[in-house]
């Protein structure tokens, strides 16, 4: 009997170890407040994607980005729009109290119908990027004869 209560005097405290836990995160998350893994994500640009009879559209919300730092490819009907959202230089005797800004690289691909990709046109105005890929026609099939 005298074996199984030196055993459980043992056992770690549970509530004190969530606490020490708990404690730790927070002195992290003050101490260094730049390396904080939950300000670390990956920038993921917003896109709407819709066509008509002759075209597909893509608009894709890309703020804080030159257009000299993104590219659109399409390959096997499959566009592919990529690029980086590139932090601005800070100097080092400023402090930094809130971070919300997301930055680093980005890839968006998406799977579009046949489209005639060397008539495509793309424009950057605003963080907007705006492109327009016209469908290739549809092959009509030829009615053939019964003789």
């Amino acid at each position: 009997m005298k074996n199984l209560l030196k055993r459980e005097l043992k056992k770690p405290d549970l509530f004190e170890t969530l606490r020490n836990r708990m404690q730790n995160i927070f002195e992290d998350f003050f101490t260094d407040f730049e390396t904080t893994s939950i300000f670390k994500s990956d920038f993921k640009p917003l896109v709407d994607i819709h066509d008509d009879e002759k075209n597909v559209y893509i608009k894709a919300e890309i703020p804080g980005v030159k257009k000299e730092d993104i590219e659109v490819t399409i390959k096997d009907n499959v566009l592919t729009i990529k690029g980086e959202k590139k932090e601005e230089k800070e100097e080092k005797d400023k402090k930094k109290y809130v971070k919300e800004c997301v930055y680093g690289s980005f890839e968006r691909t998406f799977v579009v119908p046949e489209v005639d990709a060397d008539k495509a046109k793309a424009e950057f105005k605003d963080g907007v990027l705006n492109i327009t890929i016209p469908k290739k026609e549809e092959k009509k099939g030829k009615s053939i004869s019964i003789e």
